[in-house]
């Protein structure tokens, strides 16, 4: 019981009248309610700090504080918590990361489409900071609306494989693997789409087709816009 709360238990206890001790018990009453609401405040104060302080655990944060997160930093990949989920461990990090992107993006395509996922994010890793992208494979696909199987509300961002033997996510595993820098099988492409969208959206700027594989249309940035 908090110093005031306390004081007041104790007078209560010592009263000589029934008018004092009702007053008494009023005043605890209120006493407590506002220690409670005081100590709810420091402890949402601290929550709201940890929230800086480790913003990757703000995916699984629950409860009615959780309103008040703080505001995402523009241009900071790891303050998107309002638009991309983070996947649960240990598939958030590493190789681990890589092959689910490759998995929900394309695990019902050819060994090829999958090795072509990779292709563009590693290209993405090359050009970095130029368009935006990132130096690591990790920040490039948990940016913002980078990959749309990351998305907040896509149903892709909930599903995983089942199996670890499974031989489409093994596949995944394998298209993560470097092997010959040189090795691209998209030419360079840092962008792909694929049904129902037709043609290349205009906030990728000036790019060129590359290849078709599975469906999945690859672009690269034009070098040599015309203007």
């Amino acid at each position: 019981m908090q110093p005031v709360a306390a004081a007041l238990a104790v007078q209560i206890d010592n009263a000589d009248n029934d008018h004092f001790q009702r007053s008494c018990a009023r005043k605890l009453k209120y006493a407590t309610e506002r220690e409670a609401r005081r100590d709810a405040k420091t402890m949402h104060k601290k929550r709201h700090k940890l929230l800086w302080q480790f913003p990757h655990r703000q995916y699984s944060i629950e409860g009615s504080w959780a309103a008040a997160r703080p505001k995402p930093r523009a241009g900071d990949w790891r303050y998107s918590g309002r638009v991309t989920i983070l996947p649960r461990a240990p598939y958030n990090t590493g190789s681990m990361l890589t092959a689910l992107c490759i998995w929900r993006e394309a695990r019902g395509c050819s060994y090829r489409a999958k090795r072509a996922i990779f292709c563009v994010l590693r290209n993405r890793c090359r050009m970095a900071p130029a368009q935006g992208f990132h130096s690591l494979l990790d920040q490039n696909i948990l940016k913002p609306y980078a990959f749309s199987s990351f998305n907040a509300g896509d149903p892709n961002s909930e599903k995983y494989p089942e199996k670890a033997d499974d031989a489409v996510w093994l596949d995944c595993m394998h298209a993560t693997e470097s092997g010959n820098p040189n090795d691209d099988v998209t030419n360079g492409a840092v962008f792909y789409f694929s049904d129902p969208v037709k043609e290349p959206p205009k906030a990728w700027g000036p790019v060129v087709i590359t290849v078709v594989i599975d469906g999945l249309t690859f672009c690269a940035i034009d070098r040599n816009p015309v203007s």
